[in-house]
């Protein structure tokens, strides 16, 4: 799939004057590209429309002019595009009521070692998250995962035309455990303020 570059992503002038159509048609796309586990978990499948419109609205979000800095959400945004023969999806846990996010929370860490993805009768991909997002005592809200993909699979997947195909299930397995975050200790700066950015922008385009 095609990646983004800075000449994709509109001036702010532009983007305002065409937003509501454009947000009109990406609601409906994820829409149709969201997979729900349960009350507490969905996945969003990405691709380079989805992917595009956020970095259009996190430059909107942040009044981004500078081509520099433009680059630099595409660069984090970007790697959310799939690559020949994966998927790509965002996690979202979405947990209402303040005095339920830190036990709900502390339930759902090691979820990201139990994503699995069926695909028809066949085939079972493990999701492979990015890594940096999760600690090993606390779980993101926000999580980046891709799916690999056999060639095989590949053309399986296509196959079934979206992944809201009722042939398509996402599921975790066997009970949630702690995980250790394999990149080591450090919690990256700019991803713990990412993670926050998106969950805004995201909110416009949900």
């Amino acid at each position: 799939m095609e990646k983004i570059t800075l000449a994709d992503v509109k001036p702010l002038r532009e983007y305002e004057a065409m937003r509501n159509a454009v947000r009109a048609r990406v609601i409906d796309l994820k829409r149709r590209r969201r997979v729900s586990l349960g009350e507490r978990i969905s996945l969003v499948f990405e691709n380079r429309e989805t992917v595009l419109f956020q970095v259009q609205e996190m430059v909107r979000a942040e009044r981004i002019t500078r081509p520099d800095a433009i680059e630099a959400e595409i660069e984090v945004y970007g790697r959310s595009i799939p690559e020949a023969n994966e998927l790509s999806a965002t996690m979202f846990i979405e947990i209402t009521g303040q005095e339920a996010v830190r036990p709900e929370f502390d339930r759902l860490i090691g979820v990201n070692e139990r994503l699995r993805l069926r695909i028809g009768g066949r085939h079972v991909i493990r999701g492979v998250f990015e890594p940096g997002w999760s600690r090993e005592h606390r779980i993101a809200a926000v999580e980046y995962v891709k799916f690999p993909l056999t060639a095989e699979r590949a053309r399986s997947s296509r196959a079934m035309a979206s992944p809201s195909s009722s042939r398509w299930t996402t599921r975790t397995t066997g009970p949630v455990r702690s995980w250790t975050k394999r990149s080591g200790g450090r919690w990256p700066e700019r991803w713990a303020s990412v993670v926050s950015r998106y969950r805004r922008a995201s909110d416009s385009g949900r």
